[in-house]
């Protein structure tokens, strides 16, 4: 059963889950590691409101690219574009780089890809541009992206389980009988 819609409850959750990741490390491939995870639990929490048993979709044991395309198959999202799954997507490949290859060659190119989205839409700038020649300073631009795709799937999460909460699905309460 679904359980009525409650803002307050689910943005602090959202608080709570977004102070873990502030500030926890300046190193780049834990903050897209941890970056990753919380973007994770976004996007179960976004799929999850379709779901009336959720139990059995946690079960399910589906990969971060799986819940990823249902997150993208099932949200309506008022942006004019998919650019927030997009950049989901590429903070996936940039996880998968690093976890899975001692020495990548594409760390950099996929760093710069991810960074892209949010210096495009929220710096206006060149993403060519971006000063990744320390670790600190791409550590900082790492944090401020991934902080950033958090912050639109948090409220992506709040719309989307309000929207959800209202449909009765046939089951209105005032319903007269024939």
């Amino acid at each position: 059963m679904k359980m009525p819609f409650d803002v307050k409850t689910l943005a602090e959750k959202h608080q709570k889950q977004f102070e873990v990741f502030l500030g926890t490390t300046k190193d780049v491939d834990l903050l897209i590691l941890k970056g990753h995870l919380l973007v994770e639990l976004f996007l179960t929490s976004l799929v999850e409101h379709y779901c009336w048993r959720p139990q059995f979709f946690r079960e399910a044991g589906l990969s971060f690219f799986a819940k990823a395309k249902l997150a993208r198959c099932f949200v309506m999202h008022p942006l004019p574009d998919d650019t927030i799954w997009d950049n989901v997507e590429l903070l996936n490949r940039l996880r998968n780089e690093i976890a899975h290859t001692w020495e990548s060659h594409r760390r950099e190119a996929l760093i710069r890809g991810f960074l892209a989205y949010r210096v495009r839409e929220y710096d206006k700038s060149d993403p060519r541009t971006i000063d990744l020649s320390t670790d600190d300073k791409c550590a900082e631009q790492v944090s401020r992206s991934i902080t950033w795709l958090i912050g639109k799937l948090s409220i992506l999460d709040i719309v989307i389980a309000f929207m959800e909460s209202q449909k009765t699905y046939g089951h209105q309460e005032n319903q007269q009988g024939p």
